[in-house]
């Protein structure tokens, strides 16, 4: 379990670097969530590769792209309805957004940044090289199936618990839509992935979701 924990740390570290008040709306910013994921799916494609296992879990096939823009609309109907129920029209919690999409910087900036697009979409990919394609077929290997599926779901989601307070607002308190979005994601892209034995579908998913909810998705407040 200690390669699971050191993935965790290193994610939970760049997420608390993203987070300060004083790289918002910075380049830096999507460096600090963008470079840690190189070495790690470096190592995950050695790994996979010594154990014969790398093009049967990151080699596209037939369906992939079907099954990866079919989750990915999925998710995103799921976080528009979720936006409308968890933060209806007035309420406080719209806070919660508000301080996210201020993290990120202002829209007419990222829409004219040329290489945020490719960012959006390369470290979703590697991320998923890392997590589904890699320690998600560990822990199922071990635990099976089922568990090894919560269990890369929740250890993922714990990457992004260091968000919840520098995201915060005083009136309605810690910020939990990073996590609610992990584990949503990490369910959906885990559960494609079992299916299939890849993380292909994953990885296209992770991408189209990335993009659309920075450059898409933000609405008014």
């Amino acid at each position: 379990m200690l390669l699971p924990l050191f993935v965790v740390a290193l994610g939970a570290i760049s997420a608390s670097l993203a987070v300060r008040p004083e790289v918002a709306g910075q380049a830096r910013l999507w460096l600090y969530l963008l470079l840690p994921q190189l070495p790690l799916a470096l190592l995950a494609c050695i790994a996979l590769a010594r154990a014969g296992q790398l093009k049967t879990r990151l080699v596209p096939r037939r369906g992939d792209i079907f099954l990866g823009v079919l989750t990915a609309t999925v998710l995103i109907i799921a976080a528009w309805a979720g936006r409308y129920l968890i933060m209806p029209h007035g309420s406080p919690r719209n806070a919660w957004l508000a301080r996210m999409y201020l993290q990120l910087g202002d829209p007419l900036v990222l829409q004219s940044t040329w290489w945020l697009p490719l960012v959006l979409i390369i470290g979703p990919m590697l991320e998923e090289v890392v997590w589904r394609g890699w320690l998600q077929q560990q822990l199922t290997a071990r635990f099976g199936d089922v568990r090894g599926l919560l269990l890369t779901t929740g250890l993922y989601a714990i990457t992004t618990v260091p968000t919840m307070l520098p995201l915060g607002d005083p009136s309605v308190g810690t910020n939990v839509l990073f996590p609610l979005l992990a584990i949503s994601g990490g369910l959906v892209w885990g559960y494609a992935t079992m299916l299939c034995g890849r993380a292909t579908p994953a990885m296209i998913s992770h991408a189209a979701c990335a993009y659309f909810l920075v450059m898409q998705f933000r609405p008014g407040l």
